[in-house]
């Protein structure tokens, strides 16, 4: 499991969201935004402004799926059998916001030294439905994006 970025953080989920938070204000971000479910935040929407607009990004952290990856790590090893799948959703939040909040800092440190763009980063998570929170990543998996691309035949 040692694979797993900060699989092992003893840090609560409400720390790393609040550095992420911070994060995102440090480079600019304006009107963060926390959705939860269960009252686990699942979700940080926020503005951020490119030229004239202010444009929605929503981060998501799929706390069910870390659940998922850590019980079949679980099952795996010699250990089987005391716990069960709900005893690891405290962990799978603790790890999600943790490789979340790397994941972003990463990401504006880049933009910070002029390496990328927020566009270049951040594009799959600009929603392009507010009211549903649909996002570009939204669009090109459920296929709804490829009548913008330019087909070219042979």
């Amino acid at each position: 499991m040692a694979k797993l970025k900060n699989y092992t953080t003893t840090v609560p989920a409400k720390t790393s969201i609040s550095d992420i938070q911070s994060i995102l204000i440090e480079f600019g971000a304006q009107s963060i935004m926390l959705n939860a479910t269960d009252c686990r935040v699942t979700e940080i929407k926020f503005l951020y402004r490119v030229g004239d607009s202010l444009l929605p990004f929503k981060l998501p952290v799929n706390i069910e799926n870390t659940v998922e990856f850590l019980w079949r790590q679980y099952q795996k090893g010699t250990s089987r059998g005391r716990k069960t799948r709900d005893d690891f959703y405290d962990e799978a939040e603790r790890v999600s916001w943790r490789i979340a909040r790397d994941w972003i800092h990463s990401q504006v440190s880049l933009l910070a030294i002029e390496a990328v763009e927020l566009i270049d980063v951040f594009a799959g998570y600009l929603m392009t439905n507010t009211e549903t929170g649909e996002t570009v990543a939204d669009k090109i998996k459920s296929g709804s994006w490829d009548k913008l691309l330019t087909k070219h035949e042979d």
